[in-house]
């Protein structure tokens, strides 16, 4: 699934360019003739969406994010159909705007207006800042997991255990490593808990 942060107001809202301002940035202008005064743009939904969701469209358009299918079959359950579907909960608003249509007081709103497309690009701002920070995470993951070795004797060893509780006399946590990554403790062998209790 697709999406522009930009608003109507970033479009043009009212004025004879909108609908084109939309057809280019969202499918080239290649395609405008095939859009262009056929009201296949008049609705705008409203949908908020968690930065940590989003991924850059392809076309290296700034404004233009999507939802990866991957995602929605980890995360979501499919329709009936086999299809998945935006969560409704999520949908924050619908609207109906005439692309044919000159809208009335534009004059008013232009202060109003101005301000939605300062909006739009602070949205956009921020959710560059989501990326970079994912990441760093990402990142700092991976050197994580090449400075980590996991003896796989140790592993199993650890899986034949039903109770971690009961096993703890023969692992202890790693001193020398970091003690967890992602939630999971690092366990170590030790010849000298193996006498305790």
């Amino acid at each position: 699934v697709y999406f522009s942060t930009k608003g109507p107001a970033s479009y043009g809202l009212g004025t004879p360019d909108y609908e084109i301002n939309i057809i280019i940035d969202c499918f080239g202008d290649s395609r405008l003739e095939e859009y262009r005064g056929k009201h296949l743009l008049d609705l705008v939904i409203v949908y908020g969406a968690h930065p940590q969701m989003l991924s850059p469209a392809p076309g290296g358009r700034h404004n233009a994010v999507m939802v990866k299918k991957s995602d929605f079959e980890a995360l979501a359950l499919p329709h009936q159909d086999g299809n998945y579907f935006l969560r409704p909960d999520r949908i924050l608003g619908m609207f109906y705007i005439d692309t044919s249509t000159k809208l009335k007081g534009l004059g008013e709103a232009k202060d109003g207006l101005f301000f939605e497309e300062k909006k739009d690009l602070e949205t956009l701002t921020l959710l560059s800042q989501a990326e970079g920070k994912m990441s760093e995470n990402e990142q700092q993951v991976n050197r994580i997991r090449s400075r980590t070795c996991f003896d796989e004797s140790m592993i199993e060893e650890v899986e034949k255990k039903s109770n971690y509780t009961s096993s703890r006399k023969n692992f202890t946590k790693s001193t020398s490593r970091p003690s967890s990554i992602l939630g999971f403790p690092f366990l170590t062998r030790t010849s000298s808990s193996s006498s305790s209790s």
